[in-house]
């Protein structure tokens, strides 16, 4: 295995990063929003900041930037949202050209995993971890600086607002967005007009920290919650047809009801849930390193990650694992832990893992 090498996104801004996104086709481009109500898109490879948001994006100044996501078909556009439920389509605001070296580990538009699943967050700035393989990156051409384009930040569509917002998710065609929160329900947006087109409502019993469509298809989609369970969804299955009227033909017509297609349990609550590239799989982390990968097409269990537990804070060992580009690796972090590890995905066998920070004052580090 590769040796892993450490650099620091945008040292000695002051932005405090809270959410990040890498761009689907430009691996070294990444939007990251902040506490603080920011949005800032940044060239990792040269380490400048493209463009920066500073106003108009949440209710208010410690409205945090929660959920980030790029659209895939119209590459130069992102959603934002934040924690009091404000949420738009928006442009991005430099167009950037990149090419892709030969010899790296997956395509381009996959690569963003990768750099997405090594990125953690600090209060000064991001971390980035890439294989020294790879680490060279694209060469990137910065066609217009910030503040150049007309359309800098630019409104595409605004969303009806998700009180309590913690996860916004876009299709992979553009069509759908998934908003979820501290709620028990999950909307589905339009995203042209920003409408909402289906509600999914008291799904979980406890809050829904992220909600993630499958990479190939436009429908289905996965919701996790610090209920303890991990559920995949069909847009299109639209009513619970098991129901019965006790007597008929008197009774009302019954209320709209939306089943799961299966069901998956763990010991703790789920912070992350995301599928594999090619969408074979479905990876759950819960809550102090319970990282599980299921089979996407019905649920049965593949394999567990073998990583202790801890002793000490562990109801607050928010666990959060993510693919490489190619999904051959699982890539795990634990916020009250300072290592990060790396297993094989096919076996569960640990490849490599490396700690974080030597001589940190503090232990803990915000994995996001």
């Amino acid at each position: 295995m590769q040796n892993l090498s450490i650099n620091l996104l945008c040292p000695g801004h002051k932005y405090k990063p809270r959410q990040f996104e890498f761009h689907p086709d430009r691996r070294d481009v990444v939007v990251f929003g902040t506490l603080r109500g920011e949005a800032i898109i940044a060239d990792a490879s040269s380490n400048q900041i493209i463009s920066q948001i500073s106003t108009g994006l949440s209710e208010h100044r410690r409205d945090s930037i929660l959920g980030l996501c790029w659209l895939r078909r119209h590459s130069l556009r992102y959603v934002v949202g934040s924690s009091a439920g404000a949420s738009a389509c928006r442009h991005a605001a430099a167009a950037i050209r990149a090419s892709r070296p030969k010899g790296c580990e997956s395509s381009t538009a996959a690569a963003a995993a990768a750099a997405h699943a090594a990125a953690h967050v600090r209060s000064a700035g991001l971390t980035l971890l890439r294989e020294s393989a790879c680490a060279a990156g694209p060469h990137l051409t910065v066609a217009a600086a910030c503040g150049a384009s007309p359309q800098e930040g630019a409104v595409v569509s605004s969303f009806a607002p998700f009180e309590k917002l913690t996860s916004v998710h876009v299709n992979c065609t553009d069509d759908y967005m998934l908003a979820s929160g501290y709620s028990h329900d999950v909307a589905m947006y339009d995203v042209e007009t920003g409408a909402v087109c289906r509600a999914f409502k008291d799904i979980h019993k406890n809050h829904i920290n992220i909600s993630r469509f499958a990479n190939q298809s436009p429908f289905l989609f996965a919701t996790s919650s610090f209920d303890k369970t991990v559920k995949m969804w069909d847009a299109r299955v639209r009513a619970d047809h098991s129901y019965v009227c006790p007597v008929p033909p008197a009774c009302p017509p019954p209320p709209p009801q939306t089943r799961p297609i299966y069901t998956c349990t763990s010991a703790q609550g789920h912070v992350m849930v995301c599928f594999s590239p090619d969408d074979a799989f479905l990876l759950t982390s819960a809550v102090d390193n319970e990282v599980t990968q299921y089979l996407t097409v019905d649920g049965r269990h593949h394999l567990k990650l073998d990583v202790p537990s801890t002793a000490a804070n562990r109801a607050e060992n928010f666990t959060r694992a993510y693919y490489t580009a190619s999904g051959r690796f699982i890539l795990s972090g634990s916020s009250e832990e300072r290592a990060v590890r790396l297993h094989c995905s096919a076996t569960g066998r640990l490849a490599h893992a490396v700690e974080m920070y030597p001589g940190r004052k503090h232990d803990s580090l915000y994995i996001q």
